[in-house]
């Protein structure tokens, strides 16, 4: 059985759960943007907490958060875990700015497809309000999606 060293590839700290999530330097830059877009939604939005993060919202929790916001935090856990793997198993280093833009790139593309599927005016103002935070992250502009982040 191969030996997988518990530190984490930036710090020597040991890496946990926890560590991977709030302390590594490339957790907490992808996990600020999606504060950030989640503040930029609900000003008055609590900071994460590890359980959350890690498994996920109460019910209460989830009903105030946007659908955008936890699809976010899914796509960002996967970034961060892909990144942990590629440097655990291939040797690759992970740069923030790059997993920074994985995840920004990944939730265009989704927000693209999911946006093309709106033909009726109903249906756009729907998606601008639950995918796009009533215009706080984009707006249609004719039949393209623009972006604010």
């Amino acid at each position: 059985m191969a030996h997988v060293d518990p530190q984490c590839f930036r710090e020597a700290d040991e890496e946990t759960l926890e560590h991977l999530v709030f302390e590594c330097r490339v957790a907490r830059i992808v996990t600020a943007w999606v504060f950030f877009n989640l503040l930029q939604v609900d000003p008055a939005a609590s900071k994460f907490t590890v359980d959350e993060l890690l498994f996920g919202f109460t019910t209460e929790r989830r009903r105030k958060i946007r659908l955008v916001i936890l699809w976010m935090l899914h796509t960002m856990k996967h970034i961060i875990w892909v990144a942990r793997c590629d440097y655990r198993f291939r040797g690759k280093m992970p740069v923030e700015s790059e997993c920074l833009n994985k995840l920004i790139v990944r939730m265009k593309f989704v927000l693209c497809l999911l946006g093309r599927k709106c033909k009726s005016p109903a249906q756009v103002r729907s998606f601008e309000k639950e995918w796009l935070a009533s215009g706080r992250l984009g707006h249609f502009q004719g039949e393209k999606l623009v972006f604010s982040f």
